[in-house]
């Protein structure tokens, strides 16, 4: 659930928490859109599309370490072996595989509409943060963007994102919203 901190007062929050809700990690994340070109990335940093298993096996390390998933990762790993070549066969989910010297760095995903695209899941390991890597998935993803004819990508950024994307050229949509996670167990 995600409420738009301006609309929603702080009682409706403290009511939802009251009635078992619980906060989402991230607590809050805006909405933001981009529809020009993002500034140039480092050239050294090399993105392309996940075009096998192993590279979805990456991929997948890479977003499990990052978003603090490990114990997941072993699950994971078996049903990419048993379906990932199903998975990547679809192109309008597409993920990416940023690296650095040829070692992976970073993990992205992006869903292709008609419309425009949604960026999803960009995360960098920390040993490669500060260089460039989350910027150059960005980028990438934009000009995929512009050869499918749909120059508009969307994202929902939490804390981490939120800086490096109004860097970019990124505006909010909506102010940031307080997220909540209805957990009936």
């Amino acid at each position: 659930w995600e409420l738009l901190s301006s609309v929603h007062t702080s009682s409706t929050v403290d009511r939802l928490l009251s009635l078992g809700m619980k906060r989402s990690s991230p607590p809050f994340a805006a909405n933001m859109a981009l529809s020009t070109e993002p500034p140039a990335a480092n050239p050294d940093i090399v993105v392309a599309p996940v075009e096998t298993i192993e590279e979805f096996q990456a991929h997948v390390r890479i977003t499990h370490e990052v978003f603090g998933m490990l114990d997941r990762l072993p699950d994971e790993l078996k049903r990419i072996a048993s379906d990932g070549a199903r998975r990547l066969a679809d192109r309008s989910f597409v993920r990416y595989v940023a690296r650095v010297d040829g070692v992976p760095a970073g993990a992205a995903t992006a869903t292709f509409t008609a419309a425009g695209v949604t960026l999803h899941t960009g995360s960098t390991l920390p040993g490669f943060r500060g260089r460039g890597v989350y910027s150059a998935m960005v980028r990438h993803r934009w000009f995929e963007a512009v050869s499918r004819a749909t120059p508009q990508l969307i994202t929902r950024a939490g804390p981490m994102s939120r800086p490096i994307l109004r860097k970019l050229g990124f505006q909010e949509l909506a102010g940031p919203r307080v997220a909540l996670i209805d957990d009936p167990a």
